[in-house]
């Protein structure tokens, strides 16, 4: 059982790192462009020195580090790149220390990675009969469910069709 436990988590990884992008967020005078940007875990994000002044990719808030990541960013070190880490979520902000006072700050939303098999309702890896009956369960109005498999807000035959289209173990 560890073994098919460890063959699922493996297949997960890297089947999440296939799909990891990449963003540049370039440091101009006194400003990141773009200085907002949305990622998921296991993206990366390369910071890269594009004109002014020697800056910094700190991270934190109200110009004060938390630790997460901290770089020079000039003409002598050009680049910086941060993998972003499975267990982000939510906004992490980041500011250039030499130019935080006069606005040189930006913000990493990190959004949780959307299903790979939003049909697997019951979240056992295979898309079966038991699937089938959740959705038949949670028929009608039913905001938030896992069951309605097109977020449309209503389970109903097309949450049913969309089980059957994915019949099978989850890739």
């Amino acid at each position: 059982m560890n073994m098919i436990h460890t063959i699922i988590a493996t297949t997960l990884v890297l089947s999440a790192a296939a799909n990891a992008d990449t963003y540049t967020i370039y440091a101009n005078s006194m400003s990141f462009s773009p200085n907002t940007v949305t990622v998921h875990p296991g993206d990366t994000i390369t910071w890269q020195y594009n004109t002014g002044y020697p800056h910094t990719v700190t991270s934190g808030t109200d110009c004060v580090a938390d630790g997460l990541f901290d770089s020079p960013l000039n003409s002598g070190s050009p680049t910086f790149t941060w993998n972003v880490p499975s267990d982000a979520d939510g906004d992490i902000p980041y500011f250039c220390q030499p130019h935080c006072s006069s606005g040189m700050t930006g913000v990493i939303t990190v959004e949780e990675l959307p299903s790979p098999c939003p049909a697997d309702v019951d979240g056992d890896g295979t898309v079966n009969v038991n699937d089938v009956l959740a959705v038949i369960g949670d028929w009608g109005p039913c905001p938030g469910c896992d069951t309605d498999t097109n977020d449309d807000s209503v389970v109903n035959v097309n949450d049913i069709l969309a089980v059957i289209a994915a019949w099978g173990p989850c890739n």
